[in-house]
C-alpha cells in the first residue's frame, strides 16, 4: 500500500452578507475545492497554500484563514498493477476579498457559490461533508443567526 498527503483550502468570501464559496471545474468532470499532493519538504499547510496559489491565482498574504477549522478526508484507490493508494486529504478554511481568480490549466472554470448550490455541486460526499462542516463553523463562529447564507 502506498500512502499519499495532499491538502488545500475551502475559499469563501461574503457578498451582501451570503457566504460563498470558490468551487473549481476539474475538465469538464466535477467541482471541487483547490488542492493538491504533498512535495518532499513541505508541511500540510505549505501544500495548501501552494496548491491554492497554483489552482487559483491567489496570494498567501490574501487567505486570511479560520484558526480552528482543520477538517480531513481519507480513501483508497487503484492503480495499475494492483497497487493500492491510501490518500488522506486534509482542507483548511480561508477568506478572502473580492479579488480576481486565475485559475490553472488543469481546470476549465471555476464560480462563487452559496451553501446549497455548492452542496448540489459537490458530487463526492466527501466534499460535501467539508462544505457542511464549513459552513457550520462559520455560521457558529462568525454569522450566528443567518442560518440560510
Amino acid at each position: 500500500m502506498i500512502n499519499q498527503r495532499s491538502s488545500g483550502i475551502i475559499i469563501y468570501t461574503v457578498k451582501n452578507k451570503k457566504i460563498l464559496y470558490l468551487l473549481l471545474l476539474h475538465g469538464k468532470k466535477y467541482w471541487n475545492f483547490p488542492k493538491g499532493r504533498m512535495e518532499i519538504g513541505e508541511t500540510i499547510l505549505e501544500t495548501a497554500y501552494r496548491e491554492t496559489q497554483e489552482e487559483t491565482g491567489i496570494k498567501v498574504r490574501d487567505i486570511k484563514l479560520e484558526k480552528g477549522f482543520r477538517n480531513s478526508y481519507r480513501y483508497t484507490f487503484l492503480v495499475e498493477r494492483g497497487r493500492i493508494i491510501y490518500k488522506e486529504v486534509i482542507f483548511f478554511l480561508g477568506y478572502i476579498k473580492d479579488m480576481p481568480i486565475h485559475i490553472s490549466d488543469e481546470h476549465k472554470d471555476f464560480k462563487w457559490f452559496g451553501y446549497e448550490e455548492a452542496l448540489r455541486r459537490l458530487l463526492h460526499k466527501n466534499s460535501q461533508k467539508l462544505v457542511r462542516e464549513a459552513h457550520s463553523f462559520l455560521l457558529k463562529k462568525h454569522y450566528a443567526g443567518n442560518r440560510k447564507s
